[in-house]
């Protein structure tokens, strides 16, 4: 596994789509992440330290969590075997330094990383996900700089699709 240290979030100007660009701590990989709307509000009020008038979600859960007496450890996401990418949420128990006292949670990736920005925890990623990411070519030349900006402006998340898996309809999603 390993930690990914910055957040961004983008637009895709063509077809509206928000993209989570996931990026490593020497900023020479991103990995860009399809996500709602919804989970981009979120991703952001996370971001940006904000709270609502009342708890939602993810500010439920880690407030649940602590009021157990228990404390998060990680989110660590990996790519499943239809090409999905999923998230657990690691949760230590109490006083506990032992493997065997953390619960893992599956959760979609978007809401384990608001849970994790919550928590102030690393995020983590497999070795199968750093695959799937982006060189980001680390050069102060400023027509690079200018060229990856422009990439990142047109991304939309059909340009990431892994081969040899279908995309499911809006009705498939919904049932």
């Amino acid at each position: 596994m390993r930690q990914m240290c910055s957040l961004a979030l983008t637009i895709d100007p063509r077809d509206g789509q928000q993209i989570l660009l996931l990026t490593n701590a020497e900023e020479t990989r991103t990995i860009p992440i399809s996500v709602t709307l919804s989970d981009a509000h979120n991703i952001n009020l996370a971001l940006s330290s904000l709270s609502t008038f009342r708890p939602l979600t993810h500010e439920l859960m880690v407030n649940l969590v602590s009021q157990l007496g228990q404390t998060f450890a990680c989110v660590e996401i990996d790519l499943g075997g239809d090409g999905a990418f999923f998230a657990t949420i690691k949760i230590k128990q109490a006083g506990s330094r032992s493997q065997d006292k953390v619960i893992s949670l599956i959760a979609n990736p978007a809401d384990a990383i608001v849970v994790a920005i919550r928590a102030r925890v690393p995020i983590f990623v497999s070795e199968q996900v750093m695959a799937t990411s982006v060189s980001l070519n680390k050069s102060t030349d400023e027509v690079e700089r200018k060229q990856f900006k422009q990439f990142v402006e047109t991304l939309k998340a059909s340009d990431f699709k892994i081969e040899g898996l279908s995309n499911p309809t809006e009705n498939e999603l919904m049932s």
